[in-house]
């Protein structure tokens, strides 16, 4: 996400990647087979549970968990909206492999996936742990219990939610802890107060150890550009910094490099105008520092993609486009046969990109649509 977009409170993030309105492109099984190159869009059997916007998503290894969502009025993209009233608490198992779904016991409250992407939920071990509540509580679904239970998380434990063997990490105050949610055990992994700490942070668990990710807003002169830094652990307790050259998030981690995907770049203007233009996206090795920009395809304005987000390792799907860091491929992700296109739950399910629920814009947003759900596999490799 633009730097200037970062301003926008949590609850939008989703929205604002899916705020522009866009006219017919191609789908599926039309032009849009050769557009996708043999990659493809299947049809699986409806969610049993009443059509929703923005469910949680989280896939488990052998099944696609989907609990919650929006069953009421959706929020218009670059409107604002107060959080919705109407979650559900029910849920639904999807297993790839039968094509079958079963139901699960209901949360004792009702959520949602309201930040988008990973910032509200994470699969950690065998519990799914979800802060988007109607009451603000924490839950947790464990998997192989079927059962919920509340969660006390460790105090101050808020941002971006990072899983890594088996503990949920976060940067609490001035301190980055992990949590295995399970057992309550909270272990301090590192502290974080260097002189001038990063804004906006998002954390990531790498080989160099917690890293923060995010800006100064204010070191910048007025002609210079605001570029996204990354602060990893020296050895010695104390952090380095390396700078990149981009103006974008560095928001997916592929297990070797922190990666950003926003298409296009800025130049500040023709007032306090920068030196060049500056891409918002690049990948960053946080072990050398090494900072490389990222050749994305430019935006199709005029297309219906999915703009679905979800990564997992090597593959992210973002903003209508589709990345495999191992391969270095892009590739549009296209749409199905569907009218919905908007509040998107997705999540990938081993090397297949699973979506669920949605609205339909050009109906109205004054409910969910349909209990669709879609498969989308990219091309061998």
């Amino acid at each position: 996400m633009s730097r200037c977009a970062r301003a926008l409170v949590a609850g939008t993030v989703l929205l604002a990647l899916t705020s522009c309105g866009t006219a017919p492109g191609p789908r599926s099984g039309e032009e849009g087979a050769a557009a996708t190159n043999a990659a493809r869009w299947e049809r699986v059997e409806s969610f049993p549970l009443s059509p929703r916007t923005d469910p949680v998503v989280a896939w488990t290894g052998s099944e696609v968990i989907v609990v919650g969502g929006n069953t009421g009025y959706v929020c218009p993209p670059n409107a604002d909206c107060m959080t919705p009233t109407d979650l559900a608490s029910d849920g639904a198992a999807y297993d790839p492999a039968t094509r079958s779904w079963r139901s699960l016991e209901p949360a004792p409250v009702g959520l949602w996936n309201s930040w988008g992407s990973d910032w509200d939920s994470a699969l950690v071990g065998a519990v799914l742990v979800v802060r988007g509540t109607k009451n603000g509580t924490w839950q947790g679904y464990d998997v192989a219990g079927d059962t919920w239970s509340t969660l006390t998380p460790p105090a101050g434990f808020e941002g971006q939610l990072s899983e890594s063997g088996g503990r949920l990490w976060a940067l609490a105050d001035h301190r980055i802890l992990s949590w295995d949610p399970a057992t309550d055990d909270v272990r301090v992994e590192a502290s974080y107060a260097p002189p001038r700490p990063l804004q906006d942070a998002q954390l990531f668990v790498t080989p160099a150890g917690p890293v923060l990710s995010g800006s100064r807003y204010h070191d910048a002169a007025p002609d210079e550009p605001t570029l996204t830094q990354v602060d990893v652990p020296d050895g010695t307790g104390g952090w380095r910094r390396f700078v990149t050259g981009q103006v974008g998030w560095l928001s997916h981690w592929d297990g070797t490099r922190l990666v950003g995907v926003e298409p296009g770049e800025v130049d500040g203007g023709e007032v306090n105008g920068w030196d060049r233009a500056y891409p918002f996206a690049g990948t960053l090795d946080p072990v050398t520092g090494d900072w490389q920009p990222l050749d994305v395809p430019a935006r199709d304005w005029q297309s219906d993609d999915w703009l679905v987000s979800a990564d997992a390792g090597t593959r992210i799907v973002s903003y209508g486009q589709f990345l495999d860091t191992a391969t270095g491929t892009w590739l549009r992700v296209g749409r199905p046969d569907s009218d919905l296109d908007h509040n998107l739950g997705a999540t990938w399910a081993d090397d297949r990109l699973f979506v669920v629920g949605g609205v339909d814009e050009a109906a109205g947003f004054e409910s969910p649509g349909r209990p669709e759900a879609w498969l989308w596999t990219p091309p061998t490799r």
